[in-house]
């Protein structure tokens, strides 16, 4: 039965879309049917699509049998997410028109046998881990502003509207839509009308609009395709051209803005109460004269008569069309600016109809207004990618006023510049009947250089005060103790030798903003940190320089010298976080290679000597959780605050004496309501003294701040100087220039996003990348044998030191250290000390990203580059979802070309290929993947190692490394390079319909390392495991690819 929806309007949470990229733990099953295998990357060029005109409308049963569907604009040739590859999984999309709707469909093709991933919802719940299409309709090609609209397989649907090209987005709209769907064997189809009053539209719309048409796969396996250049989602410049809508849009120029909530003084004991407004507004140049229906409902849910008004609304302009009074109470007592509502408004549905000819021109269907910020103080912090010499001379505010306009008008705002560390008033100004929003500064010349706070209230006019709000605010300091900006993560405080201090015996410097300094020093005696007993560092002649970190308030702090100093250089630094501690490595190799590195560890709390140890040192430890209600599914309940909160006191973050507080994973997926409990379950957090230097850190996934609930609950973690995370797991580009768009899309302006949606935000923005390169592990961003994934690390963490849009960026980690092998962990810590601690600028290493010692590393290009010779068989062939198998993380069909060869007795088997490129006397890796090519296509489960022969000549194998100078007893494998390969089984996520948990399918993981005698060498496989002896079956047919040579890092 076709499942149809009418699409309802509402407040509600919203999932940030970029969850979808690096959403991890998904059921996959089956093998990929409808294969794009064989067929080169499409032109990244934006394609056009003609749209038709419906000669009637499509019967909305999601089957696709209508006639306006044969001669309907079509949409083929779906691109992989962030790649030029064909999908997969393909599909084909249909648009078409009437004078009032514009028509989508879709029909997405999967294997016979299988039925989707997903089950029905309620509206606008979590629908991104089923297989879902999303449309996105940008009307007259913006490049800007557009509608996203979700539906999955069984109907379930999900909207929001957009802004700036993507990155910001509307949690308050919703459109007034219909859909249908069908599922039968070998694909599922969808059909949706979307009526025109839905945009807002201006008359001068033309006929060319920006539409994309995308899919999210979880059947057979996690894929993401859309019509979009390089198979892109949310970023509206990419969208598909759809020309020939040939509709006057005069009649559509109306548009239902996102309501407000705004307070009102106390009520004779009755407690807080709020004025709900909606808007409406006119985006034409003429006047519009409007019938507006207000529809509420009655106790049992059925609607009432609508109440019904007359209004003409100016050109351009703005009106409220609907109002009434709420009752609200505060998120929190301390500092009283923020309260929510107790209950949705007595309005359900607004019609706006053209008075005239009474058609609709927009329709809201109304729900709960959660949050209502009722003063709030946003500062200029005079640390800037410029900041000036000799300090700021000015501290620059703006107040903002959440208050109905009778309370503003009759009430007075006063802010007082106030001493940090005395609450002493220094300065005041009061405004009498404030405007909304007003912009105030203080001189800062008779200031001395420090922290101070900004305190506003705001009283009625009895007097009595109604909300109050504070902020920090600083002067920084010019001269010998200015601050110098190295990069976008790091400045530096001090360098005594440079600014002629090393014979002071104290030394004052300004930490910018609550955050990381990190203290190096040589010489012959004690240093001290402000009114500490303990030395923060004990120097011995002779001796390396010694460093420590710590955490310290925004604010002047001072070193006193005790003895004699050669040097000292204090720097702001961010947060580093190793994770996850131990993971199967030794403390013996953590503590040479990675934790000089970091600042934080996020780790259990098995090892209280270790977590002792780090803490003494300075060192931050926080613990891992979950978000509540994350998975909105019938076992994922929905938990109030005081629940959550007895639940928070319990975990290990909050609750052992050794942690630092708790990251929460998947924090962005909760809905709006559970949101809200959390942000009243961080609000006791920050009222409880006995929790006070513990953090409640939410960890987003992906894009942030995408809902009232959100904003809740960030306001309160930001105006705690918590720290909050996003992660974004990149995977390889084909090209250095591929990737840099990649970063640019998934990071850049995702961090960009937030810190527009509240302004500073992103100056406790913790940004978290993916380093997921072990083979034996089955989960891998390191995808493609032609690129460096080193360089890829870099790209990233370079992006952060230096895009100028990220300065002030509070720190950055990679995520997650049991998927990652030695080298790598090495090399990303390499990165932490290089931008993070020097603050440098400049790249490490000048290898090119794009890898060309050998080519053809997949035999994606048959046997291209390779010299095949042997008594055997051996030829190239495709196995779908094989790249998936071996662990290649959102890899599309990479991975799924083979080299098969069959062992003889006669002889071996083998293929060759001159290495190019090498530098004599560096180190380089080879890899390869290699396994029972009977094995893994009959569903055989057979864990063995592969008899197989590896040579280059012109080099030496350098020897291999001590398992116990890298790995704990407890590591369930080894992933250093070594003579012997690593029999590894498929990760839980990387199934398919042969393999499983519970039936894994078995690889070898190939890790050598070899030193260059000369430019060139030859590289040689054989199927014997040595030249006289087979080793192995004959007979026996064997599977290679993922062959790799690069640069090794030491």
């Amino acid at each position: 039965m076709p499942v149809v929806i009418r699409q309802r309007l509402s407040c509600k949470s919203t999932e940030p879309p970029l969850k979808r990229i690096i959403y991890i733990m998904v059921m996959i099953t089956g093998v990929a049917a409808h294969s794009a295998h064989g067929q080169k990357g499409f032109d990244e060029t934006i394609r056009t699509i003609n749209a038709t005109r419906a000669e009637s409308p499509p019967v909305m049963d999601g089957k696709l049998d209508d006639a306006c569907w044969t001669t309907a604009g079509v949409a083929e040739r779906f691109i992989t997410h962030r790649t030029n590859l064909p999908a997969a999984q393909q599909s084909i999309g249909y648009i078409c028109y009437d004078n009032r709707n514009l028509y989508i469909a879709m029909k997405c093709m999967m294997p016979k046998g299988l039925k989707p991933v997903g089950n029905q919802k309620p509206h606008d719940t979590y629908v991104f881990s089923d297989d879902t299409v999303e449309i996105l309709i940008d009307p007259g090609k913006s490049g800007t502003d557009y509608c996203q609209l979700v539906v999955n397989a069984f109907g379930s649907t999900f909207d929001s509207w957009r802004g700036g090209g993507g990155s910001q987005y509307d949690p308050a709209w919703n459109g007034d839509w219909q859909v249908a769907t069908h599922i039968a064997d070998g694909y599922w189809s969808l059909e949706m009308a979307v009526p025109f009053y839905n945009f807002g539209i201006s008359p001068e719309l033309g006929s060319t609009w920006g539409i994309n048409l995308c899919r999210n796969s979880f059947a057979p396996r996690h894929e993401m395709s859309s019509t979009a250049a390089r198979g892109d989602f949310n970023v509206a410049d990419s969208f598909p051209l759809v020309e020939g809508i040939d509709v006057d849009f005069a009649q559509y120029p109306l548009r239902i803005e996102s309501p407000k909530l705004l307070l009102l003084e106390r009520a004779d004991g009755n407690g807080e109460r709020a004025e709900f407004l909606s808007l409406l507004r006119n985006a034409s140049d003429t006047a519009q004269k409007v019938k507006i229906e207000r529809w509420t409902a009655t106790d049992d849910g059925a609607p009432k008569e609508a109440d019904i008004t007359v209004m003409t609304l100016a050109a351009r302009a703005t009106a409220v069309c609907a109002s009434e009074i709420i009752a609200v109470e505060p998120l929190g007592t301390t500092p009283l600016d923020t309260f929510i509502s107790r209950a949705a408004p007595d309005l359900k549905k607004l019609v706006i109809r053209d008075a005239a000819s009474n058609e609709i021109l927009a329709l809201s269907h109304v729900q709960r207004p959660w949050l209502c910020e009722a003063i709030r103080i946003g500062v200029d912090d005079p640390w800037q990618a410029e900041t000036p010499a000799d300090g700021n001379p000015a501290i620059s505010f703006r107040v903002d006023l959440g208050l109905a306009e009778s309370v503003r008008k009759a009430g007075v705002l006063r802010v007082a510049l106030q001493a940090r560390d005395t609450g002493k008033a220094l300065a005041e100004k009061q405004i009498e009947g404030p405007p909304a929003a007003s912009s105030l500064s203080f001189s800062s010349e008779a200031l001395d250089w420090g922290a101070y706070q900004l305190v506003a209230t705001f009283t009625d006019a009895g007097g009595r005060e109604v909300v109050d709000t504070r902020a920090p605010a600083t002067v920084l300091p010019g001269g010998k103790h200015q601050v110098k900006v190295l990069n976008n993560l790091t400045s530096e405080l001090i360098n005594a030798a440079e600014r002629g201090l090393l014979d002071a015996t104290a030394i004052d410097f300004m930490n910018p903003r609550q955050g990381w300094v990190l203290v190096t020093a040589s010489g012959d005696g004690e240093l001290l940190l402000d009114a500490e007993d303990k030395p923060l560092l004990s120097l011995k002649p002779g001796e390396p320089a010694a460093e420590a970190r710590r955490l310290l308030p925004v604010g002047r702090h001072s070193i006193r010298v005790q003895g004699r100093i050669e040097q000292l250089i204090v720097r702001s630094v961010p947060e580093l976080i190793y994770s996850t501690f131990p993971a199967g490595f030794s403390m013996g190799f953590l503590r040479k290679h990675i934790l000089p590195h970091c600042t934080t560890i996020l780790g259990g709390t098995s090892d209280e000597a270790a977590m002792r140890e780090w803490r003494a040192e300075g060192g931050r430890w926080i613990t891992f959780g979950v978000a509540p209600s994350h998975l909105r599914s019938a076992t994922d309940d929905f938990i109030t605050a005081d629940d959550y909160y007895a639940k928070m006191l319990r975990h290990g973050g909050f609750r052992h004496p050794l942690t630092d507080g708790i990251i929460l994973d998947q924090i962005g997926s909760p809905s709006i309501k559970q949101k809200i409990e959390i942000a009243k379950t961080v609000s006791k957090i920050l009222a409880n003294p006995d929790l006070a230097g513990r953090a409640y850190q939410p960890w987003y996934e992906g894009a942030v701040f995408g809902s009232e609930g959100d904003y809740a609950m960030m306001k309160l973690v930001l105006d705690a100087g918590w720290p909050f995370s996003f992660y974004a797991y990149l995977t390889e580009q084909k090209s250095e220039e591929e990737t840099l768009d990649d970063i640019q899309t998934m990071i850049v302006q995702t961090i960009e996003s937030g810190n527009n949606q509240i302004p500073g935000s992103m100056r406790r923005g913790v940004a978290t990348m993916g380093f997921w390169s072990a083979v034996a592990t089955g989960q891998i961003q390191d995808i493609d044998p032609s690129t460096n994934f080193k360089m890829l690390m870099e790209l990233q963490f370079a992006a952060l030191a230096n895009e100028p849009t990220l300065f002030g960026l509070y720190g950055a980690f990679w995520y997650y250290s049991p998927y990652v092998d030695e080298e790598i962990l090495r090399w990303a810590a390499k990165l932490h000390r290089h931008y993070g601690f020097e603050g440098r600028t400049d790249r490490i290493t000048d290898d090119p990203y794009r890898l060309d010692h050998i080519v053809n590393g997949d035999f994606e290009d048959d046997t291209t580059g390779w010299t095949i010779a042997g008594p055997g068989e051996a030829g190239v062939k495709t196995l779908d979802g094989y790249g998936h198998l071996q662990g290649r993380y959102l890899g599309g069909i990479q991975g799924d070309t083979i080299l098969v060869t069959k062992r003889s007795a006669d002889g071996p088997n083998t293929f060759s290929q001159q290495v190019n490129g090498l530098t004599p006397g560096r180190a380089y890796s080879f890899k390869m993947i290699t396994a029972d090519y009977t094995n893994l296509t009959t569903g055989k489960s057979v864990k063995q190692s592969e008899a197989v022969s590896i040579s280059i000549d012109n080099t030496d194998w350098v020897p291999d490394l001590k398992r116990a100078d890298i790995h704990s007893d407890s590591a369930p494998f080894d992933v250093f390079p070594k003579a012997t390969p690593e029999i590894f089984e498929n990760h839980y996520g990387h199934n398919n319909e042969l393999f499983n948990a519970k039936n894994h399918a078995y690889l070898n993981s190939h890790w050598r390392v070899f030193r260059a005698k000369g430019k060139t060498a030859t590289l040689t496989v054989s199927d014997w495991a040595s030249a006289d002896e087979p080793g192995g079956p004959i007979g026996q047919q064997i599977m290679y690819n993922y062959l790799v040579v690069e640069p090794y890092f030491e």
